[in-house]
């Protein structure tokens, strides 16, 4: 007798605590949320793994851990991660996160190709970066074409403007001339740092001595700002990536 109640209160607190224990997956990514904003990021990341073994679907969980590793300096686990995210677009409820992981896989691939040094290596990571930008420029045209009448919420004149002028500044810097000034041009198009735009338009003419359109386009620049000819922006290769 008292075998059969031990054995039936055994399995009693055993389903409950199967039960109750049991939490879904978007509950592992609300706590991923949490500790991302307090910027616990281990914490974080250990919830939003959880959240993908539980429900695979949850792609913005990618986006998350890729930041995370971003921080980490582990950028070939977050071009990993942005990468799941692209192969999920289809489960994404946030859509601007698939545009911003084009642009975090050639961010990441910038920041490993400035470690290398000189070398193939080097220049294979800053091919990638361009890849994938171009293929940004791709797939945000198409779809600001499509929408550019039309109440949509993601800015995609952000996105290529910032493409366009990204790409402007690498082939600038490896004196691609024959290809820069075309990306500066676009950048200002969709608004992207136009004064920037304007001051590498500038100087890319001033130095073929075509000085009556480095004026126009130095005239320009200095209406949107008048301190724009002394932020150093001639340095050899600045942070593409910042805001």
């Amino acid at each position: 007798m008292k075998s059969s109640v031990l054995s039936a209160l055994i399995l009693y607190l055993t389903f409950n605590t199967l039960i109750f224990s049991f939490k879904p997956a978007i509950y592992y990514k609300s706590r991923g949320d949490w500790y991302m904003n307090k910027g616990l990021s281990r914490k974080a990341l250990l919830n939003y793994q959880r959240a993908l073994q539980l429900n695979p679907k949850l792609a913005e969980c990618h986006y998350h851990l890729a930041i995370i590793y971003k921080k980490q300096k582990l950028y070939k686990f977050a071009i990993s991660e942005f990468i799941n995210l692209i192969k999920k677009e289809q489960h994404l409820t946030y859509k601007e996160f698939l545009f911003l992981s084009y642009l975090g896989i050639a961010e990441m691939h910038f920041f490993i190709g400035k470690k290398l040094g000189v070398s193939s290596q080097k220049q294979g990571n800053f091919l990638k970066m361009q890849q994938y930008l171009k293929q940004l420029i791709t797939i945000c045209e198409k779809k600001y074409s499509n929408n550019k009448n039309k109440n949509y919420s993601i800015n995609f004149k952000y996105f290529l403007g910032k493409a366009y002028f990204i790409l402007g500044r690498l082939f600038r810097d490896k004196h691609r001339e024959a290809i820069y000034p075309e990306y500066f041009l676009k950048a200002y198009k969709f608004g992207y740092k136009k004064a920037a735009a304007l001051y590498f338009l500038w100087e890319y003419h001033y130095h073929k001595k075509e000085f009556s359109k480095a004026s126009i386009y130095k005239n320009q620049a200095l209406k949107l700002d008048s301190n724009i000819f002394k932020k150093g922006l001639s340095v050899f290769i600045i942070d593409f990536f910042k805001k």
